[in-house]
């Protein structure tokens, strides 16, 4: 992903292929824009709103030992470690609903807005993990509404957006096929881009036993 677009070049290339009444009103494509691009992000890869930062861990009148990760700024913890050590996360459901104990795990408790408005990430259980620790945090930024001229969207090409935009516009109008004939295209599109942003990568080999159709397995 190079140079992320303005809204005004969101606007000047796209406002005159939608199918919508108002595209002439900046304001009015400005609310279309932002609810196609919010829809967007959490149906493909964004690498330009993932980052890195440096969480320490805390304790409050919610959880005693945990990260807390602000929903103002943040959408999720995406990957945690400390050190060498790498740590999974698991979603509070895990514990009662599979059985899993989150002992060497971190474990996501949902938003709470007791303290704050906060997303909470509990320490493993094993005592691994102390307050004051300092966890190097993958994070997802959420997505900033866009209505100036020189406001920055998370793509850098309109092709993904225009298309998803198109989608909201059939939703609206109650046409699900081409909703989601227009979205999968936006998804493409903003996969593509993700992907050259990406740039090379490491092959991926596959391998399957025949005799057991159901087990695929990849060696990265």
């Amino acid at each position: 992903m190079s140079k992320p677009i303005t809204f005004l070049e969101a606007y000047e290339e796209a406002q005159s292929v939608l199918p919508y009444q108002n595209v002439n009103d900046q304001a009015e494509f400005a609310k279309l824009l932002n609810r196609a691009a919010k829809r967007l992000i959490a149906r493909a890869p964004m690498p330009n709103l993932i980052c890195r930062k440096t969480l320490t861990i805390e304790a409050d009148a919610v959880n005693d030992v945990a990260i807390r990760l602000d929903s103002n700024l943040y959408e999720n913890l995406i990957s945690l470690k400390k050190e060498n050590s790498v740590y999974d996360i698991i979603p509070v459901s895990s514990l009662y609903l599979d059985g899993k104990t989150g002992g060497a795990s971190f474990v996501d408790e949902g938003i709470d807005s007791t303290v704050g408005f906060y997303h909470y990430y509990s320490a493993p259980s094993d005592n691994s993990i102390v307050v004051g620790d300092e966890m190097d945090c993958l994070v997802k930024k959420c997505y900033t509404s866009v209505s100036l001229d020189t406001d920055l969207l998370p793509f850098d090409s309109v092709g993904a957006i225009k298309q998803a935009m198109i989608a909201v516009f059939y939703e609206d109008q109650g046409d699900a096929t081409d909703a989601a004939n227009y979205w999968q295209l936006a998804v493409n599109e903003a996969t593509y881009d993700a992907r050259e942003y990406r740039g090379s990568s490491y092959p991926i080999f596959s391998f399957r036993d025949p005799l057991f159709d159901s087990v695929t397995k990849n060696v990265y």
